[in-house]
C-alpha cells in the first residue's frame, strides 16, 4: 500500500473540515418577514418567498435529505440526515456533487471548481398561494420530482434549466429536485458485493423516500407523485421503475430522451479495472497484490483520500477514462436492464415519455471536431464509414460487421453519395436511434403491452437561441429549456453562475428568446401539467385527445408551437435493426460482446478497439480503410465520453 507517498491523501479530519463546512444541520437564523416555514421529520425549515412570472413561489432549497457522504461515508448508501435544533436556512442553493467540468452547447463548458462532496441536498417550490406561511400545509397537491442529466457524470440541480419555480408558477404543483452523487464517488465499483457501486442511484432512492416522508408538510401528496428526467435522468427514472426497491414510491413518469435500454451506452466501462486505475491514482492500490486480496484495504484507503485531488487527476485522463457508469447485479439493480424483460413489471399506472427530432447529432457534432484528421474523413465516402463503423462498434461495444451492417443501412451502398452535412447527420441519426429513440420505443412497448396507460411525443421545435450549424436540427436536451419551464431564465443573470452567464451571453451570443417560444413554454407546461394531476396529457388549444400508444397504433404528438399533430411511427425498421442489439434475450447473450479483463494498469481491457480482421468484416472492406487508422481509432474511443457529457 502507497498511501504515504501519495499526493492524493489528506487526512481525514481536514477533509471532512473542508467539505462540511459549507452548512450545518443545527443554525438559527433571521428570518424574512414573510418567509415560509416548514416542519419536516427533521426539523424546521425556513425557506423564500420569491416573484416568479409575476406569482408567488415559495423556494426551499438545499435542504439535507441524507447526511454528507464524507469520510467513512464516502463509498457507502445515503444515510438519512441527523435532527437538527433550530430553524434550517434553505434559503440558497446548494452545491454541486464533485464532478469535473460539463462540456456544455457547442464548445463551451460550465465549469465545476465549485462542486462539493457535502452535496446531497433537495430544492421545493411550491405556490405561495396553496399554503401561505404556516408550516402546515393541506392543500395536498400533486407532485413533480425531477431527475438532472448528465450521463451519471455531471450535473445538479441547481442548474438554471433545472429549476422547476416557473413552472410551478403556471401549474399550481409542488415541484421537487435535487443532487445525487455522479461520476466516481457516484458510480465507482469493484464488480464485487463488497464494493458495488450505484451509490448515485441510492441517493436517489433516498430522496424518493425523503419526499414519501416528508412532501406533504409542503402541501404535496405523496400518492400523487410524478417521476420525470431528462437523458440520465430519465433513464434513472426508468431504472428506479423496474428495480424492486422502487415499488410504491412514485404514481407515474414522464421519460425525456432515455430509457432502460440507454444503458448499453455503458456497457463497454463496467468492471474493476475502473476500481483499480483510481485506487492506483490514488496511492490506494499495490500492483503485486491481487484485487480481492487487498479490496478492504484499498475502499480504506480511498476513504480518507483528498477528493478534490481525486477529481483533479480524473480531468487529466484520457477522455474515455473518466467515465463511471451505473452497474446492475446489486441490491438496487439485480437484473441486467439490457434483457428483454426486464422491464416486463414497469412500476407505474401511466408512463409518458418521448424524444427530440435529432436525439444524436449534437454527438455527431462533437465526434467529428475531435481531430482535423477525423473531421476531414467525413469529407470522403471511404473514410467516413470506416470512422463510423469503428464509432459505433464502441460506442455501441458490438462487433465490427454488425456496426457495419448498420452503416450500410443508414448510408445506402457505396454507390450511395452524400453532402459532407448529409453524412453528418445520418451519423447522429444512428446514434440518436441507437442511445435514446429506439430505447424510448421499446419501453412504449413493453409499458403498452403490461396495459400501462401510454403516451409518446415527439418535441420538434428548433428554437430561436439555437447555436448549432443547420443540419444538426432540434438537438438533444433542447426540449429542457420548455419543458421544466426554465425559458425565461436564461436571460436573467441572476439566475445563472458567473461562468454560465458569460458563456451564454457573451460567447453564444444567447440573449433573447421569442413571444412565440415563451407561450409554447405555458403550453407545454399545461400538457405536462394535466398529466401530473390526472395521469393524461393534453394537446393545447385542441378538443382532441392524446392517443395511447401501443405496438399496433404507434401513435403520438409532435411538438412545435401552436402547432400540435398526431404522427404515426416513423422509424420503426430502423428500430428493429437495432433490436437484437439492444436486447438481450438472456444474461448470457453478450450485446456484442467483447469480454473485459483487468490490465496491470487497472485499465479496462474493452476500452481497446476491436481487432479489424476477416473473421469481422470482408478484406476488401478492410482494403478501404484510410490510411489514418490511429486518429480513427482515437475518435471511436472518444465517443462513449462525448455521448456521456451530453447526455
Amino acid at each position: 500500500m502507497k498511501s504515504a507517498c501519495s499526493a492524493l491523501l489528506v487526512p481525514l479530519l481536514v477533509s471532512l473540515l473542508a467539505t462540511c463546512g459549507s452548512r450545518t444541520y443545527a443554525n438559527e437564523v433571521s428570518l424574512d418577514a414573510g418567509a415560509p416555514v416548514v416542519r419536516i421529520s427533521h426539523g424546521l425549515v425556513a425557506g423564500r418567498r420569491d416573484i416568479v412570472s409575476g406569482v408567488p413561489v415559495h423556494s426551499f432549497l438545499g435542504i439535507p435529505y441524507a447526511q454528507p457522504p464524507v469520510g467513512d461515508l464516502r463509498f457507502e448508501k445515503p444515510r438519512p440526515p441527523i435532527p437538527w435544533n433550530g430553524t434550517y436556512d434553505a434559503s440558497r442553493t446548494p452545491s454541486p456533487c464533485m464532478q469535473i467540468d460539463f462540456p456544455f452547447i457547442k464548445d463551451t463548458k460550465i465549469e465545476y471548481s465549485h462542486a462539493s462532496e457535502d452535496c446531497l441536498y433537495m430544492n421545493v417550490w411550491r405556490p405561495a398561494a396553496a399554503c401561505g406561511s404556516s408550516d402546515k400545509c393541506d392543500a395536498n397537491l400533486p407532485v413533480l420530482v425531477f431527475f438532472h442529466g448528465g450521463g451519471f457524470q455531471w450535473g445538479d440541480s441547481s442548474l438554471f434549466v433545472h429549476d422547476l419555480s416557473n413552472f410551478v408558477a403556471h401549474s399550481n404543483v409542488i415541484g421537487v429536485g435535487f443532487n445525487y452523487r455522479v461520476s466516481i464517488f457516484g458510480f465507482l465499483t469493484a464488480g464485487s458485493k463488497e464494493f458495488p457501486g450505484n451509490w448515485g442511484l441510492w441517493d436517489q432512492h433516498l430522496a424518493l423516500q425523503w419526499v414519501q416522508k416528508n412532501i406533504g408538510a409542503f402541501g404535496g401528496n405523496p400518492d400523487e407523485v410524478t417521476l420525470a428526467g431528462q437523458s440520465a435522468g430519465a433513464i434513472s427514472v426508468a431504472l428506479h421503475s423496474i428495480s424492486p426497491k422502487g415499488k410504491g414510491l412514485f404514481k407515474r413518469m414522464l421519460l425525456q430522451s432515455g430509457a432502460t435500454a440507454s444503458m448499453i451506452v455503458g456497457e463497454p466501462y463496467k468492471g474493476s479495472g475502473k476500481f483499480i486505475a483510481v485506487a492506483a491514482a490514488a496511492g490506494c492500490y499495490d500492483e503485486k497484490r491481487s484485487l480481492q486480496d487487498q479490496l478492504k484495504e484499498s475502499v480504506a484507503c480511498l476513504k480518507k483520500a483528498d477528493g478534490r485531488a481525486i477529481y483533479e487527476w480524473l480531468a487529466r485522463e484520457k477522455p474515455q477514462d473518466q467515465i463511471f457508469p451505473p452497474v446492475n447485479g446489486d441490491d438496487y439493480l439485480p437484473v441486467d436492464p439490457l434483457l428483454e424483460n426486464a422491464a416486463d413489471n414497469i412500476a407505474a399506472e401511466e408512463v409518458f415519455l418521448g424524444t427530440v427530432a435529432n436525439e444524436g447529432t449534437v454527438f455527431a457534432y462533437h465526434i467529428g471536431k475531435l481531430s482535423t484528421v477525423a473531421e476531414g474523413a467525413f469529407s470522403f465516402v471511404d473514410d467516413y464509414r470506416f470512422v463510423v463503423t469503428l464509432v459505433v462498434s464502441t460506442l455501441f461495444n458490438i462487433p465490427v460487421s454488425a456496426s457495419r451492417g448498420i452503416v450500410k443501412h443508414y448510408y445506402g451502398d457505396y454507390e450511395s453519395q452524400h453532402t459532407k452535412d448529409r453524412v453528418l447527420s445520418i451519423f447522429g441519426d444512428i446514434i440518436g436511434d441507437g442511445g435514446f429513440y429506439c430505447p424510448v420505443v421499446f419501453f412504449a412497448e413493453k409499458a403498452s403491452k403490461q396495459g400501462i396507460k401510454t403516451y409518446r411525443y415527439q418535441y420538434a421545435h428548433k428554437s430561436s437561441f439555437n447555436v448549432w450549424p443547420d443540419w444538426v436540427g432540434v438537438f438533444h436536451a433542447e426540449d429542457l429549456f420548455f419543458t421544466t419551464g426554465a425559458l425565461p431564465f436564461l436571460t436573467q443573470e441572476e439566475k445563472h453562475r458567473p461562468s454560465l452567464w458569460h458563456t451564454l451571453k457573451d460567447e453564444l451570443n444567447i440573449t433573447h428568446y421569442t413571444e412565440e417560444e415563451d407561450m409554447f413554454v405555458k403550453e407545454l407546461i399545461s400538457t405536462i401539467t394535466a398529466y401530473v394531476k390526472n395521469g393524461k396529457p393534453t394537446i393545447p388549444g385542441s378538443q382532441a385527445e392524446w392517443p395511447l400508444y401501443n405496438k399496433n397504433t404507434e401513435q403520438y404528438v409532435r411538438l412545435r408551437p401552436h402547432n400540435y399533430t398526431i404522427g404515426t411511427e416513423e422509424r420503426q425498421a430502423f428500430c428493429e435493426l437495432w433490436r437484437p442489439i439492444l436486447l438481450k434475450r438472456s444474461p448470457t447473450t453478450a450485446t456484442g460482446g467483447r469480454k473485459e479483463e483487468p490490465t496491470r494498469s487497472g485499465k479496462s481491457g474493452s476500452e481497446s478497439l476491436p481487432p479489424l480482421s476477416t473473421n469481422d468484416v470482408e478484406s476488401n472492406y478492410v482494403s478501404r480503410a484510410p490510411r489514418h487508422v490511429g486518429a480513427f481509432s482515437a475518435a471511436a474511443l472518444l465517443a462513449v465520453p462525448v455521448f456521456y457529457g451530453l447526455q
